[in-house]
């Protein structure tokens, strides 16, 4: 259970807080504003709940801080009852989301191996995927091709790895790299 939550509280951070950061902000407007920030109260209570038993400590002053922006009833988060599921979840929209998550994943790993700042927006990615569902799932969310001449001729090497055959693609994935427009890339350059 703990590497679940762990990894729950970095996608916390890394997903939501980073694409909600203007309407968390208020910049979109005061309801979204608090819609966003109830909104990250709740999961963080919730998180709060579920974590008291394996950090004690940690959950304890994370709770006494969230008390003071909304007081709660309980003095303690360990008086609090452990979080019930609520609601139903949308397995398809969980499964885009996680692909999603890979795709944008891997285009930080990228660009860490290339030494480009995180911060620094991508012109473009191709993702080449054997798995259909997966491609729609993520279509026109992305972007990513390295080097300074891949840049110069993206057009071209876009071109070229939108046009893969399904028997390309498997052979591209087997090799571990191809030529796209006179440039040889590796699998981790374009692949999600």
């Amino acid at each position: 259970m703990v590497p679940f939550l762990l990894k729950f509280v970095d996608n916390l951070t890394n997903v939501y807080v980073r694409f909600n950061r203007k309407r968390l902000k208020g910049r979109t407007g005061e309801d979204d504003s608090r819609i966003a920030l109830s909104t990250l109260y709740y999961v963080l209570l919730t998180i709060c709940k579920a974590m008291a038993h394996f950090t004690p400590f940690f959950t304890e002053t994370m709770f006494q801080n969230l008390q003071q922006a909304v007081p709660n009833s309980d003095d303690s988060v360990h008086y609090c009852p452990f979080p019930e599921i609520e609601g139903q979840t949308d397995k398809h929209m969980d499964q885009s989301v996680l692909r999603m998550m890979t795709v944008i994943d891997l285009g930080r790993n990228i660009q860490e191996h290339h030494s480009k700042p995180l911060k620094t927006p991508l012109r473009e990615m191709v993702v080449v995927h054997p798995d259909v569902d997966f491609l729609d799932d993520i279509t026109g969310q992305l972007g990513k091709l390295s080097g300074k001449e891949i840049c110069k001729a993206m057009g071209l090497v876009a071109k070229e790895v939108k046009s893969m055959t399904q028997a390309q693609i498997l052979d591209f994935e087997k090799a571990g790299e191809a030529r796209f427009a006179g440039h040889v890339l590796a699998l981790q350059d374009i692949k999600a």
